[in-house]
């Protein structure tokens, strides 16, 4: 018998659970299940923490009810900046706050706050960041550092009985093994980490500089080391032996980014799921502030993963294919295969739920421009996919030029399913665009590459060359076209940045 990782990838979509060999990365069989977000308010966007483990262990018993070989490891892959309060018992005191939350925007107060600013940070509060994290919370309030803050101001009962602070893959390791941890990377988007090793510590004076408690955070561990063995409820649960070992786990992006197969130093991957992203290893810290692309420590022993995150790509296109009745995305993405480059004069901002890269801006909304009464549901949902693919391109110009790297470019994520999808982000970037098999679980792949790297399998650049190239696609005629475009795009936002903060207020109040 074959021996197996069972790896959960976590997202606020779906949930993905899968069965894979750790010799071959051979996918073996996949489960999955629709996720749910509770939003209590506007700018709130939580998960109930017993229904996601209730999700998790139904999986579990599914697959290994139907598996033929050993499982010798359990791997949680999961978004990253979610949070939740245990108390001394274990038990939950907060829902799942995710990443999608808002409340805390603005805060700390003091980081955006002060006669000396750039980029709207506190000269002073920024430097600070940037020396000991590399980087610095966003105004948006999605990090960490602002939920903690936050809460502290307006649930201090809760703040004060708090016995651990977890993230959404600390809560899933803590449930299965008892063991509470914070694995590197999402510690690193905390923005608390002292990032100038690898792994990171806490920084103390960070935590004394906004009044948070350090005693609450449990230690950092990298993702391939092991956190512990099932406890014997969470054995019963999964329906898997106590001796099966649990690793620390890592967050979705650093997980994607072994899955891609893109491992070597500088060689860029996009991801284009719900949300978005374009990313390379590195040996150092990268930092462009002001187009929001920082550095996480990765799962990829010794290298951070400098990243551009984009919050809604294949989310807008989820949107717009329900709302103009489609059956399906596929359904959607077959049909618009034959409206023109442009889409007669339509322009989208896919920006549903604000944006970090290229622009920091928690206010951006939508805009569809151009529209008139004989535009159809096709031209809009071609206007929609393009928006999304010219919104990874503007942040991809500024992530290419740190990485320096012109290898071809590994997309992944649902959307890298489409040919078409393929075909623009080349033609919008102009570099070769290469789509491994299995695009769309790159996240199971990444996390049974980190199971048998850190039980001994085999190293993370042997497995890599074991990822198969589906398909590859060059720059071709229309890319005159679409680098006009995103000049029409990038101006788009500029005339309409300062409507969208208008508007917020309206939203606000109603």
């Amino acid at each position: 018998m074959t021996s197996k990782a069972l790896v959960f990838d976590i997202g606020t979509t779906k949930i993905k659970a899968g069965l894979l060999d750790l010799e071959s990365l051979k996918i073996n069989e996949v489960r999955q299940a629709e996720s749910q977000v509770i939003y209590p308010s506007p700018g709130l966007a939580e998960q109930d923490p017993e229904w996601l483990w209730r999700t998790v262990t139904r999986l579990a018993q599914d697959l290994v009810s139907s598996s033929d070989g050993s499982v010798d490891t359990v791997v949680f892959v999961a978004y990253m900046a979610g949070l939740i309060l245990l108390d001394e018992n274990g038990e939950p005191l907060t829902n799942l706050i995710t990443w999608l939350d808002e409340r805390a925007a603005g805060l700390p107060k003091g980081v955006w706050s002060g006669l000396l600013r750039i980029s709207g940070y506190n000269v002073f509060r920024l430097l600070e960041f940037l020396r000991i994290t590399g980087g610095a919370p966003s105004s948006t309030g999605k990090d960490v550092i602002s939920k903690l803050v936050w809460i502290r101001e307006n649930l201090p009962e809760e703040y004060e009985r708090t016995k651990h602070v977890l993230g959404a893959i600390g809560y899933l390791v803590y449930k299965a093994t008892g063991t509470p941890v914070y694995p590197a990377d999402d510690a690193h988007l905390t923005w608390l980490a002292d990032t100038r090793r690898i792994p990171p510590e806490w920084s103390r004076k960070l935590f004394m500089r906004y009044g948070l408690d350090p005693g609450k955070m449990p230690t950092i561990m990298q993702a391939h080391e092991i956190a512990g063995t099932l406890t014997k409820q969470a054995s019963r649960e999964l329906s898997l032996s106590e001796n099966t070992r649990v690793l620390v786990g890592m967050g979705d992006v650093a997980a994607v980014a072994l899955g891609s197969g893109a491992v070597e130093e500088h060689r860029l991957h996009v991801y284009l799921g719900t949300s978005g992203w374009t990313a390379f290893h590195t040996r150092k810290r990268i930092l462009d502030i002001s187009h929001y692309i920082g550095s996480l420590v990765s799962a990829h022993p010794g290298y951070y993963l400098a990243i551009g995150e984009q919050e809604v790509a294949g989310g807008a296109v989820d949107w717009a294919s329900t709302l103009l009745g489609f059956q399906d995305v596929g359904e959607a993405l077959t049909a618009i295969a034959e409206v023109p480059p442009g889409a007669n004069g339509l322009l989208f901002g896919p920006w549903l739920y604000g944006e970090r890269c290229p622009v920091d801006d928690p206010y951006a909304r939508g805009v569809l421009i151009g529209f008139d009464l004989n535009t159809d549901r096709r031209e809009i949902t071609r206007s929609v996919v393009e928006g999304v693919l010219l919104n990874t391109a503007w942040g991809f110009k500024y992530a290419s030029k740190l990485s320096g790297s012109m290898e071809p470019v590994r997309l992944v994520g649902g959307l890298a399913r489409s040919e078409l999808v393929g075909q623009l982000l080349a033609d919008m970037t102009g570099y070769i665009v290469e789509v491994p098999s299995a695009p769309e679980l790159a996240g199971l792949r990444g996390g049974a590459m980190i199971a048998g790297f850190g039980l001994g399998y085999s190293t993370l650049e042997q497995y890599a060359s074991k990822i198969k190239i589906a398909r590859q696609h060059k720059p071709g005629k229309y890319r005159e076209t679409y680098q006009e475009l995103l000049a029409s795009y990038t101006r788009m936002y500029k005339n309409v940045k300062k409507t969208f903060r208008e508007l917020s207020h309206f939203r606000q109040q109603h």
